[in-house]
């Protein structure tokens, strides 16, 4: 009997020569700097609470191969108000949403941003901030990507996420007050599941 491993070599390494697993995985993904990538990206929608995606992984010629399709969106994330464990955020004080509207028409915000947004006038440094920081390119031929917000929005985002008191401009005048918690930091059960998928079908 002739076995035949079309998995790359993943199950000669764990099998036949008993490479350790975590290894074998590591150098199974880690090459694909695209696939790495898009997991990043991945985990950047997840945090958002927008766009899940099912990834098709494949081999041909034992190079890896993939393809990723829209499937629905996150369940939990800052779109969705509600944090990686799927607790609801604090709603808006009603006088949250007064000062909002003073400051539109003082011309001191450039849009209004509603109920829809808890997170205040946050949405360029908050939502459309978190971005993939750094690729560090190993000797070994792997990378490691960190995704994050650069250190001017880093502030804003631990108060938002963390709570805190902040003194800031309170209609014709600066007040201190006190932001409730509402985490978005963390990945969701979603996209764990969606990764564990992904590395099964790696395995495969």
């Amino acid at each position: 009997m002739k076995l035949i491993d079309n998995s790359g070599g993943i199950w000669t390494n764990l099998i036949t020569r008993r490479i350790n697993p975590d290894l074998v995985i590591k150098r199974a993904i880690i090459p694909n700097e695209k696939l790495v990538k898009e997991m990043a990206n991945e985990a950047i929608s997840s945090i958002k609470g927008s766009i899940k995606h099912r990834f098709k992984i494949g081999r041909v010629n034992g190079e890896l191969i993939f393809n990723k399709f829209p499937s629905g969106t996150y369940e939990y994330g800052i779109l969705k108000r509600k944090s990686p464990d799927g607790e609801d955020w604090e709603e808006l004080n009603p006088l949250t949403l007064k000062h909002r509207e003073f400051k539109f028409k003082e011309g001191k915000i450039d849009q209004v941003r509603g109920k829809s947004f808890i997170l205040r006038e946050t949405s360029k440094h908050i939502l459309n901030g978190l971005k993939i920081k750094k690729i560090r390119r190993k000797f070994s031929g792997g990378q490691t990507i960190e995704i994050g917000w650069d250190s001017k929005n880093e502030e804003i985002v631990r108060l938002q996420n963390d709570g805190g008191s902040v003194f800031d401009e309170w209609f014709d005048t600066f007040k201190s007050s006190f932001i409730p918690s509402r985490p978005f930091r963390g990945f969701q059960k979603q996209l764990r599941e969606n990764f564990r998928n992904i590395l099964e079908q790696i395995r495969k």
